[in-house]
């Protein structure tokens, strides 16, 4: 069920103002940084507006106050699955009519605070103007801590307590197993609503996830990798609940769901998630060296590579000097491309790759 804006006059039509940047409270500033990193105008601009020339008279120079900032071209509306439980998503497509195949389309979780992240990557990577359909999943509100509860469920599996009061203690407790209820969302409910509004090319589908996201991103991978044709997966959470991912590649790895569909695989992570910073504390340092001894993205990609699964491309890209949270914005830049490049490999497929763009 589409749930109407409070603004709305149409139960089932979404509101058809541009989002605005109040649904990313979070993300505004990451916006910023990304455009300047890539030599924007929103850097430039804003530059200006913190150095004002000598002359500048704040007194005489009339200011009038506008609008939020938005992000052309995108929408929002919100859904209640069947489960009861309601999600907010962001859209932006190509402008124009969709080619004969459709569009290609990239799905990605924690849409309120990635949604321009990925939106300002894929224009980038597109070159000219945008060449797939972005949706970001996120939920309904501004609260971030009820967004991470949401989040914490959905891309999980079924977690004991007793596990997390032990290994993940300083995250506190929270409900656990929603991942295959997501992933039926995604297939059976969002997708219909998305390919009613947008002609989508259902060969180049991708599912781009960042943490626990990359987490739930390799659990459909490996368990129904027929869902989708590309995966994207930055900085996955390989230690949660003891490493139980490593079971599921194994289990694709030794033939269970593996070959029902070919499929590109990105895994992506920071250098600096390989080190422990001198700051942190003893206690802190321990669990983190825990967590790494469930392995790295690097060694996971490898024995996809080595296991020649039919079907299967694999790469792995390391960005330096990135850590686990400002690693979404180089791997969405990277994300988008690997998705636009529709099978097109420049690198060996479990090439090591050091890069900073």
């Amino acid at each position: 069920m589409i749930l109407p804006s409070p603004r709305q006059g149409r139960a089932n039509e979404p509101h058809p103002d541009t989002t605005t940047f109040r649904a990313f409270a979070g993300a505004a500033a990451v916006l910023f940084a990304l455009d300047a990193a890539w030599g924007g105008a929103g850097a430039s601009s804003r530059t200006s507006a913190q150095n004002p020339p000598e002359d500048a008279s704040p007194v005489s120079t009339p200011v009038v106050e506008g609008g939020p900032v938005t992000l052309p071209g995108a929408r929002r509306f919100d859904i209640r699955a069947k489960s009861g439980l309601e999600y907010r998503i962001f859209v932006a497509a190509p402008p124009g009519p969709a080619p004969a195949p459709g569009f290609p389309v990239i799905y990605f979780t924690d849409g309120n605070e990635n949604f321009p992240v990925l939106l300002a990557a894929t224009r980038k990577q597109s070159r000219e103007a945008l060449q797939a359909v972005v949706v970001g999943i996120g939920y309904p509100g501004e609260d971030p801590v009820k967004h991470r509860e949401r989040r914490a469920f959905d891309l999980t599996p079924q977690t004991s307590e007793e596990w997390m009061k032990s290994d993940a203690r300083e995250m506190g407790t929270f409900k656990t197993g929603g991942e295959d209820g997501f992933l039926d969302f995604i297939e059976t409910e969002l997708k219909p609503v998305v390919e009613r509004r947008h002609r989508i090319d259902r060969s180049r589908q991708t599912l781009f996830g960042h943490s626990f996201g990359g987490l739930f991103t390799l659990h459909v991978l490996f368990t129904r990798p027929e869902t989708f044709q590309t995966y994207v997966a930055a900085s996955p959470s390989l230690w949660w609940n003891g490493g139980s991912i490593l079971m599921e590649e194994k289990s694709f790895l030794e033939g269970g769901p593996a070959g029902k569909a070919a499929a590109r695989v990105l895994l992506t992570s920071g250098e600096l998630e390989r080190k422990t910073a001198p700051i942190e504390s003893k206690e802190r340092a321990r669990l983190l060296e825990n967590r790494r001894l469930a392995g790295s993205a690097k060694e996971m990609v490898d024995r996809m590579d080595a296991a020649g699964v039919p079907g299967l491309s694999v790469e792995y890209r390391e960005f330096v000097e990135e850590n686990h949270g400002s690693v979404v914005l180089p791997a969405a830049s990277r994300g988008a491309r690997f998705a636009l490049d529709d099978g097109r490999r420049t690198t060996p497929p479990s090439g090591v790759r050091a890069e900073n763009p």
